[in-house]
């Protein structure tokens, strides 16, 4: 269910992985009439992007959300949902859907039983994730040092959307839970970089203890096709 996809510049890995976004969201389209998508803040997505936004998609039948937020104003530099309307829903894909997580006026948990709320109106599975990862192994918001990462990944969880304290990053965090991200068609999981190879083939080979590494939670399980694209 893991498919590498190695490349010796970041700018060939991110074409790739924006063409094999676009073909599966308009095969979601054209199957089903709409089509599911997550993704991730930070550097890595924002490279993807800027090569999604310009594409001919029938975006208007797009849905996008957020695999997790800080709890900041939309309007705030570290904010996730500032990167996404800043950098994927300008020019064409401005008609898309977009769903946020943060939510002003109401406390983190308010906002989480919001989220979820909202997304189970949504016909999922997610066509597509798209996931990060950082040096610590964690991707969205699972955090090895956050007290409710246990609740994160189980499976046996029902919640879509949770929250998350880690110790050492900042903010508290809106995330998709381990339940939301396997309820997906595909996940792209982006490691340009040398600096994070090898915490990705610790995860990679390893396939406990979870908490050591929350990505493993994604790269070792057979529910649903995982499509890594990393620098060699």
């Amino acid at each position: 269910m893991l498919s590498e996809h190695c490349f010796s510049h970041p700018d060939a890995l991110f074409d790739a992985a924006a063409d094999q976004l676009a073909e599966q969201l308009e095969n979601a389209i054209a199957q089903r009439g709409t089509a599911l998508l997550a993704v991730s803040g930070g550097k890595s997505p924002e490279a993807l992007f800027q090569r999604l936004s310009p594409m001919l998609l029938p975006w208007s039948r797009i849905c996008i959300t957020l695999v997790d937020e800080r709890m900041v104003s939309p309007d705030h530099a570290d904010s996730n949902e500032r990167l996404v309307c800043a950098t994927l829903l300008q020019g064409r894909a401005a008609a898309a859907i977009w769903l946020p997580l943060f939510q002003t006026g109401v406390t983190i948990q308010e906002a989480a039983s919001a989220a979820n709320r909202a997304l189970r109106e949504w016909p999922l599975p997610f066509d597509a994730v798209v996931l990060g990862m950082g040096d610590d192994g964690h991707t969205a918001s699972w955090f090895p040092d956050a007290d409710e990462l246990p609740q994160l990944l189980s499976a046996e969880s029902t919640d879509l959307v949770a929250v998350a304290h880690p110790k050492l990053a900042p903010y508290p965090r809106l995330t998709l839970t381990r339940t939301a991200v396997l309820q997906s068609r595909l996940i792209q999981l982006l490691i340009p970089g040398a600096n994070k190879q090898t915490v990705y083939q610790r995860a990679r080979q390893d396939a406990s203890p979870l908490a050591e590494l929350p990505v493993r939670a994604v790269l070792h399980q057979d529910r649903v096709p995982v499509h890594v694209y990393r620098t060699q």
